[in-house]
């Protein structure tokens, strides 16, 4: 599944929203068990560093590992190299950013958390990955473009992409979740070199479709690598075949939550097109206490179209057979068919 968030933030709310992404990158970073940022619930000491990705990487002078002062640059419409603005900034309803969170099938998550193997969880940490890359390629080979013109009439091709790629392994009810952040910047560089804010019309409308390439792939790549087969498809999404359902309700505490919750909030400062989030907490002030609706339409047609792009480079292996979830759930284990023992 794929949820797009938009990140916004007046005055007041500016400093909790930057320190939030940028305390995410920072405890990415020193990962040891120990939490120092306001994302004080990702626990996993395996999780791996925050990864920069997207064809418009090079401009920004960004490769590698994300660095919290980096993150804060773009969020603030600042080079992260050398500080200077890009284009005209941000203003008080600007979006400063879309964090867009691929999430693998519960199914997925458990195969990879309950395996005594650490090849199998390096290969199932491989596959999520790869799946992840191939829905942000999609979606900047199709929608990575600007406005111009009357109302934005006029969309334009871009230089591409910048995100900063988190992935994480457990959610905040400590339950397994394999997923990952693409926070993606909001200012792209049309083909003269001139910063402009990204189009997000296509990212909003179209993150079904970014979320069934994300699906497709975590399938066919865990088919490939592991042997596995799979039920039923439903609205893009299937599960594993084999895991008992129980099994899938035991370990999805936040679904619970989210359901429970869905119909009294939104995730403050951003709005969300798919579910939003269950806390109010005390970062409601990120907007001055205001919530933008879910399907707000937009102020001019949308009008997405191709965008023809070359030179893409194949997609990044970031798995670890090091990684392994680490709370104490051996118990579970007989339940699975694959890690049984005889």
């Amino acid at each position: 599944m794929t949820r797009v968030t938009t990140l916004k933030a007046d005055k007041a709310g500016l400093a909790a929203l930057i320190d939030y992404y940028a305390g995410l990158a920072a405890d990415q970073l020193r990962r040891d068990g120990v939490s120092r940022g306001p994302v004080d619930y990702y626990l996993d000491p395996n999780e791996p560093p925050g990864r920069w990705w997207g064809s418009g990487c090079a401009a920004m002078e960004l490769a590698g590992e994300v660095q919290p002062e980096q993150l804060a640059a773009l969020l603030q419409a600042r080079h992260p190299g050398y500080g200077g603005r890009l284009g005209r900034g941000f203003g008080a309803k600007s979006a400063r950013g879309f964090d867009a969170t691929f999430s693998a099938p519960k199914s997925a998550s458990l195969l990879w958390a309950l395996s005594p193997d650490p090849w199998v969880r390096a290969e199932v940490l491989a596959a999520h990955d790869t799946a992840v890359l191939a829905g942000l390629d999609w979606f900047e080979h199709h929608g990575a473009v600007t406005r111009r013109g009357k109302d934005g009439v006029d969309q334009v091709d871009t230089q591409g992409l910048v995100a900063a790629l988190f992935r994480q392994h457990t959610s905040r009810t400590a339950d397994p979740e394999l997923h990952t952040h693409a926070v993606i910047a909001a200012k792209v560089q049309n083909p003269t070199g001139k910063w402009l804010s990204l189009d997000a019309r296509f990212l909003k409308q179209q993150q079904r479709s970014i979320s069934w390439v994300y699906a497709s792939a975590v399938r066919s790549e865990l088919s490939g690598r592991l042997g596995v087969s799979w039920g039923p498809v439903e609205e893009g999404h299937a599960e594993i075949h084999g895991v008992p359902g129980d099994l899938l309700k035991v370990f999805s505490q936040r679904s619970q939550q989210v359901e429970a919750k869905t119909p009294s909030w939104s995730l403050p400062g951003s709005t969300s097109t798919t579910a939003p989030s269950p806390t109010p907490g005390p970062s409601t002030s990120w907007n001055g206490g205001r919530c933008w609706p879910a399907d707000r339409p937009s102020r001019t047609r949308s009008r997405p179209r191709r965008c023809a792009r070359s030179g893409r480079s194949g997609p990044e292996r970031l798995a670890s057979n090091r990684c392994h979830y680490p709370m104490a759930i051996v118990r579970c284990r007989e339940a699975l068919p694959w890690t049984s023992t005889p």
